[in-house]
């Protein structure tokens, strides 16, 4: 994936910090190239590093500028309907093959309202040096991070926390309104951020500044879906949403060098590995598609089972990737290093070292990633119904007026906040573009406008997608999902949990003292393995806190 970070300063040589000293916080997400680009007045400034995957050429390094029309932009993430848009553009004069080009192209030709017609994952920001403004974007869906912040003369623009916090040169201070939230729900809420004087852009929101860095708007970034429920018979329905999901499934795997899916076991995944290997036997890939799999670390405590037996029905060859043994404390240090922001989530950990893998075999990996959210997959049917859903983020097309207060939470702060912030930080900190044909936005749209009794027929979770499997037996479609989990509690648990105890700041456990678990209360040298293990996700979260207190620390010298 890409970084990129941006700023409008006051006044130009008046402000602290300068943009390179957030290099370090976006070279691993953008290894091929990096750049800077500067307004003539000082005004605006733009660092971009770069994963090049589509157009590889040096003419689409970024940031990408249009000096006859004065236009400039950075972004990160994928416009998947780019070929389409280029035939629908044309009169706009291409010089490159990248979907970065297609994103002026809409601009320059339809202004704002042309950004509506972007289907993909992104976050940009568009400079327009004759009209003096400054347009920042996150996807409405907003699988791709992007936050905003203001420092000492300037504001601040970007895919990171930390490096906002580098390029405005002001010290990092922990926001306590939003301490509580990550220690209960062990990510962070959304629509806040952990530091002062930073926030997280919204999904589907535009927001523009003048020259000088005032806000003038903020405009819903809301693109009309091509196709929502219009009354059509059940059979009808689920025939559009297998057209629409295998759309989604061919346009993430155009410009895909040896891709790769992650067929974990479950009924997401499975259904993205099934669609993607039909389209690679009727010769829609240019290499062979590469399927793996989590295997087990602990016996019987993840679905590999599962993915063996999905991988020989579906005819396809599966590489199941084992943890490592010793060093898991090193290990997990690793892999928390690759976070901005905390994220407390034990799956954090075998996501990345998944993702640590397929880096070495394909710089993209499709997954199943919102299935749950999008067709109603956790809990049971009727939590998800209810009516008088209340969100703190929007996160694509409208929510159906029947969801519940908890299925909307489900829906949108929890896929924003927990699901995309987990995928991301896995996988573009390690070079790698994780595509989710479930979060296409058209897909969501029509799912959304169904009516309930379509998603949960019978009472069936995810019936629909269920749907696309059907001849599979009931044991694979109605059991209990394990999870892409690692028992790490068990594994670390060997080693009496080497590694942890040291690496737990006093900071940390006296920033939640009044959630602690009395075991844990104590100093960390103290700890049993007893207490450790039976308080194994507080101290968990304790370990990723320190670890952030560290990463803001080293900032802050």
């Amino acid at each position: 994936m890409c970084g990129f970070i941006g700023r409008i300063v006051e006044q130009p040589g008046a402000a602290a910090g300068v943009l390179p000293d957030a290099l370090p916080y976006l070279r691993r997400r953008g290894p091929d190239s990096c750049s800077l680009w500067r307004a003539p007045d000082g005004r605006v400034e733009l660092l971009h590093t770069r994963l090049a995957i589509v157009d590889a050429d040096a003419r689409a390094t970024q940031p990408f500028e249009d000096a006859e029309r004065g236009l400039v932009v950075a972004f990160n993430g994928e416009i998947y309907n780019y070929p389409e848009l280029r035939r629908e553009l044309a009169a706009y004069p291409f010089r490159t093959t990248s979907d970065t080009e297609v994103i002026l192209a809409a601009y320059a030709l339809r202004g704002r309202a042309g950004l509506d017609r972007l289907r993909g994952m992104y976050s940009l920001v568009i400079v327009d040096t004759r009209q003096r403004r400054v347009l920042v974007v996150r996807d409405p869906v907003g699988k791709k991070p992007l936050f905003v912040g203001r420092g000492s003369g300037t504001v601040v623009f970007g895919s990171s926390v930390l490096a906002l916090l580098s390029a405005a040169g002001v010290r990092g201070r922990i926001n306590p309104e939003a301490v509580e939230f990550f220690w209960h729900e062990s990510f962070v809420r959304p629509d806040q951020c952990l530091v002062q004087d930073v926030a997280p852009v919204i999904p589907g929101s535009v927001i523009e500044y003048d020259w000088e860095g005032r806000e003038l708007a903020r405009h819903v970034h809301a693109p009309a879906p091509p196709c929502v429920f219009a009354g059509e018979p059940y059979p009808e329905a689920a025939a559009q949403v297998e057209r629409l999901l295998r759309a989604a499934v061919e346009r993430r795997l155009r410009d895909s060098p040896q891709p790769a899916v992650l067929c974990s076991g479950g009924i997401d995944s499975t259904v993205i590995t099934k669609v993607a290997g039909e389209l690679a036997r009727a010769g829609g890939l240019t290499s062979p598609l590469q399927v793996l799999t989590l295997g087990a670390a602990v016996p019987f405590t993840n679905d590999e089972f599962f993915a063996r037996y999905a991988a020989r029905r579906l005819g396809l060859n599966l590489t199941v990737v084992r943890p490592r043994s010793g060093q898991i404390a090193q290990q997990l240090r690793d892999c928390l290093v690759q976070q901005d922001e905390p994220l407390g989530m034990l799956s954090f950990f075998p996501l990345t070292w998944l993702v640590a893998t397929v880096a070495s075999m394909s710089r993209v990996l499709l997954t199943g990633d919102g299935g749950d959210e999008v067709f109603l997959g956790y809990g049971d049917a009727g939590k998800w119904q209810g009516g008088g859903g209340v969100t703190h983020v929007r996160s694509g097309p409208p929510l159906p007026p029947w969801m519940s207060a908890w299925g909307a939470s489900m829906a949108t702060d929890h896929l924003v906040g927990h699901g995309f912030a987990k995928v991301d930080r896995a996988s573009a900190e390690q070079a790698v573009e994780v595509r989710c044909p479930l979060l296409d936005y058209d897909l969501i749209a029509y799912v959304r406008s169904l009516p309930p009794e379509f998603l949960l027929r019978g009472g069936v979770m995810k019936y629909l997608l269920k749907q696309q499997l059907a001849g599979w037996p009931a044991w694979f479609l109605e059991r209990h999902k394990m999870g892409f989990v690692m028992n790490i509690r068990w594994l670390w648990a060997v080693g009496n949990y080497a590694g942890l105890r040291e690496f737990v700041l006093p900071e940390a456990q006296e920033q939640f003292a009044r959630w602690l678990p009395a075991r844990l209360a104590k100093p960390p040298q103290n700890w049993s393995r007893r207490d450790i293990f039976n308080h194994f996700t507080e101290a968990w979260r304790l370990l990723v806190w320190s670890e952030f207190l560290r990463r803001l620390q080293a900032l802050n010298r």
